[in-house]
């Protein structure tokens, strides 16, 4: 009788390790950063007006995230509430990591607790797959600091000579005004030839990243005499969510497009990206 008790025991305890490690155990990213192409970081991807997104490539900077991640302290898998819930939340930064053979991760924050958290791939006892949380202060340090910007050295003037404050640079911008008109007012291709051209423009999908882009129609514009359908650009994270990348300005008579961006009515067009 007392060896059948240790037996269960020792199974508990195997069976209590077993859970602690399944659900503890492991970082935020699965591979090495030498395996790692780049790295995409988005901040604050549900709000357009602040929306920044910006690609690691330097094998530096890449190791440099990389060790923050790895370095999440009090991970778990958390299996509850369902993957389609916990994917309700806005976060405050996406990271995407694209790996050398193609595969991906998606790391976001929740921040109502101040995780960080990605998908898992595979299910629990619950059937769900869930998401893996834990804290990493530093990493919403790294994303959030602010760039501190030297002081510009003023030389020391000679001797008896007057000193004149420098005189700001101002940035020349294009000037160029632009009209938001009815979209059923554009005389020339239709939105959706407006549509394919940015495909045919830029492809199915980003070489870099591998995600695939989608466009729509948000409206028209017209400058200089010229009238333009507003082309919102996003593409596919991961197979998981669209997220915006920016704006595409066409031209009526199918012959030039745009870059720019489209926020809150207000237009800027930037630089031709394609023309006939």
């Amino acid at each position: 009788m007392k060896k059948i008790i240790s037996s269960v025991l020792i199974l508990l305890v195997l069976l209590l390790i077993f859970i602690y490690w399944y659900n503890y155990s492991g970082g935020m990213v699965s591979k090495g950063p030498d395996d790692i192409k780049n790295i995409t970081v988005t901040v604050f991807p549900c709000k357009e007006e602040k929306k920044e997104i910006r690609t690691v490539d330097d094998k530096d900077e890449i190791e440099k995230i990389y060790n923050m991640l790895d370095n999440t302290a009090k991970i778990r898998n958390n299996r509850y509430p369902s993957h389609a819930e916990s994917a309700q939340w806005d976060p405050e930064f996406e990271i995407d990591i694209l790996y050398k053979n193609g595969e991906q991760e998606h790391i976001f924050s929740a921040p109502e607790t101040g995780f960080i958290c990605k998908y898992l791939n595979s299910t629990g006892g619950s059937g769900d797959k869930g998401f893996r949380k834990g804290e990493n202060q530093s990493v919403w340090d790294y994303i959030f600091a602010e760039e501190e910007t030297p002081d510009a050295e003023v030389p020391e003037p000679k001797k008896d000579e007057e000193v004149v404050a420098p005189t700001p640079v101002k940035e020349e911008k294009p000037d160029r005004e632009i009209t938001e008109i009815p979209l059923d007012s554009v005389k020339g291709i239709t939105p959706e030839e407006a549509e394919k051209l940015c495909y045919n423009a830029l492809g199915e999908k980003d070489e870099e990243t591998g995600f695939i882009f989608s466009f729509g129609t948000a409206g028209a514009v017209e400058t200089g005499g010229t009238q333009y359908y507003v082309i919102r650009a996003s593409w596919l994270v991961n197979n998981s969510h669209l997220s915006y990348i920016g704006d595409f300005f066409v031209s009526a008579d199918g012959r030039r497009i745009y870059s720019g961006t489209a926020l809150a009515g207000e237009y800027t067009m930037d630089k031709i990206i394609w023309e006939k």
